[in-house]
């Protein structure tokens, strides 16, 4: 036989084989689209009510935010002699960014007290009080928390926006510390937010919500996780979603990402703040010697708990 002849066979083959290969391709990718279609993704819709999660009436209208640029406030002299007035309480301007007041005569706080009871209250005894709003009572360290607002926004756990009203064991307002933030500036123009239901999926994915959970409300601030060394803050909008009443969890409204932040450690890592910086009060300081004593004591009973 010629070498042309068997040089063809061998063309026809390989021509042959090729179609065959080429048949069974398209046969199986034909068997996989109808895969697909006769089994499509599930909605995000369909994976809640798989696991029983249910979502609230949420209602959050705001559909663009900036980021904001927030420098701390330093308290004055003046400012000072305003707390002065208040006969009951003695207060001190700590590191010129916080003030520290112990009342003489703790205040009885009823232990089922509503939270227009404590506003009421916290209104009679602190200045700026029109500026924050009331965030929760921690019963764990016995401490009723209030963040700062900007913009009609609270601000997300941060130690420069925050009144801690701390009680004693038989529910009495023993002193309070208090730091705030200046004028806000925008920064970077307007931006898209990304949708409520795109939070929670986020969270979701993440198995932060678990079978029969509630998603019972969300709204907008701000929060930070890089303070700038001159004491620049640029805040993120930031989703709260609260989860079964009892739960928060922060979703940066623009990037998506869920931001880890627990209330717990957040009020121990800002006691621990406010410690060092009450430390640096002369040692016959009025303030040092109310107030360090508690604090250390939140202190040891945590780190105690903690290794339980």
């Amino acid at each position: 036989m010629q070498w042309s002849q068997i040089k063809t066979i061998f063309i026809l083959c390989f021509l042959i084989l090729d179609i065959y290969l080429l048949i069974q391709f398209v046969d199986k990718r034909n068997e996989a689209d109808i895969d697909v279609i006769s089994q499509p993704e599930s909605s995000f819709d369909d994976r809640l009510k798989n696991e029983n999660i249910t979502v609230g009436d949420i209602q959050v209208n705001t559909t663009e935010a900036s980021h904001i640029s927030v420098s701390q406030k330093l308290f004055t002299e003046d400012e000072l002699s305003q707390l002065d007035t208040y006969e009951d309480q003695t207060a001190e301007i700590v590191s010129n960014n916080m003030i520290a007041s112990y009342f003489e005569e703790p205040i009885p706080l009823a232990e089922n007290a509503s939270v227009a009871d404590i506003s009421e209250l916290v209104e009679q005894h602190i200045l700026y009080p029109d500026d924050f709003r009331y965030w929760g009572w921690n019963s764990d360290l016995n401490v009723i928390v209030f963040v700062q607002e900007k913009d009609d926004r609270p601000i997300y756990f941060n130690e420069y926006a925050l009144l801690l009203l701390f009680l004693t064991e038989d529910y009495e307002l023993s002193f309070y510390t208090q730091a705030m933030l200046g004028d806000t500036e925008p920064q970077g123009g307007m931006k898209t937010l990304t949708k409520p239901i795109q939070a929670i999926e986020s969270l979701f994915n993440r198995n932060e919500l678990v079978e029969d959970d509630e998603v019972t409300r969300m709204e907008i601030g701000y929060h930070t996780r890089i303070p700038l060394e001159d004491g620049v803050q640029i805040f993120a909008p930031t989703y709260r979603v609260m989860v079964n009443d009892d739960r928060n969890y922060f979703v940066n409204a623009i990037e998506g990402h869920v931001l880890p932040i627990k209330d717990r450690e957040f009020l121990l890592e800002t006691i621990d703040s406010t410690i060092e910086k009450i430390r640096r009060l002369d040692e016959d300081n009025e303030v040092r010697t109310e107030v360090l004593p508690h604090l250390y004591q939140i202190q040891e009973e945590s780190n105690w708990s903690d290794t339980e």
